[in-house]
């Protein structure tokens, strides 16, 4: 008895490639991992604005702070992207960055960092204002402008 030619070929030759089964396995599999992404792209977003808020919360508290310090002052002073307030006690006050912190230092002691992943400081004091730009490690600059009227000697 003879075999059909076609049905010949096909018996002889082991064919490299999925079964009906392993093709169902790996859609479904697809399909399951697909199903997640949303969940995984909504909680990387979360994560991103809890950063950003963070970030905010910090710069608003640095704020606050260096307001205070220099609320009374007798003297301020730019030296090499460094900041010196002379307080009317003659305590001076070193804003500066060290690393990637900005840090506050009194009478050159301490380390008090008021914010973190910093990538540059610059300073310039121009007329009444003192201009503080600061880069982020992130890229992003935040930029403050402080009044600071000039006051006489032994006020």
């Amino acid at each position: 008895m003879q075999q059909h030619p076609l049905r010949k070929s096909v018996q002889n030759k082991k064919a490299n490639g999925f079964t009906f089964l392993e093709a169902l396995l790996a859609l479904l599999i697809t399909a399951l991992l697909l199903s997640f992404y949303p969940l995984i792209h909504h909680l990387f977003e979360r994560v991103v604005q809890q950063s950003e808020l963070d970030l905010t919360a910090q710069w608003e508290l640095f704020l606050q702070q260096s307001q205070k310090d220099m609320q009374f002052y007798k003297k301020i002073e730019v030296k090499e992207n460094q900041l010196f307030i002379t307080q009317p006690d003659n305590k001076i006050i070193q804003y500066n960055l060290h690393k990637t912190t900005f840090r506050k230092q009194s009478e050159g002691k301490g380390h008090e960092p008021l914010l973190l992943d910093v990538q540059a400081i610059y300073f310039q004091h121009i007329d009444n204002y003192l201009l503080l730009k600061i880069t982020m490690t992130n890229g992003k600059e935040r930029l403050t402008r402080y009044h600071t009227p000039l006051r006489k000697e032994g006020s």
